[in-house]
């Protein structure tokens, strides 16, 4: 998953980011621009998943429609080129400045323990 996928899970979060003055706007918006145009390439152009900008998003579990949602349609690894790509290595989390290293030591294990 890149990052702006990540970060686009995590929305909001990065609203609150954005509401401190630690993101810039374009940053957050490129990120939802990203996460919903994936949506749409895999859902159609008239998916009602999307987020919106400036405002909290509830989560898509919670829409009438979320049941609707072909859950068994195969998704594709889609890069985009314009980003780093980052080493299993060099993964972690920053939050409130204390930072966490990532509790899986390879991405093999990662796929093991989650099954994939």
């Amino acid at each position: 998953m890149c990052h702006y996928c990540h970060q686009f899970i995590h929305d909001g979060r990065l609203f609150i980011l954005l509401q401190k003055g630690e993101i810039s706007e374009q940053y957050y918006l490129s990120i939802l621009a990203h996460g919903n145009s994936l949506l749409k390439d895999w859902l159609g152009l008239k998916t009602p998943f999307v987020k919106r900008p400036f405002q909290p998003n509830e989560p898509f579990c919670f829409h009438p429609n979320w049941l609707t949602v072909p859950k068994s349609k195969p998704l594709e690894w889609k890069f985009n080129p314009s980003l780093p790509e980052a080493k299993w290595e060099d993964y972690h989390l920053i939050f409130e400045g204390k930072r966490y290293e990532r509790k899986h030591p390879t991405f093999q294990d990662w796929q093991n323990f989650y099954g994939n």
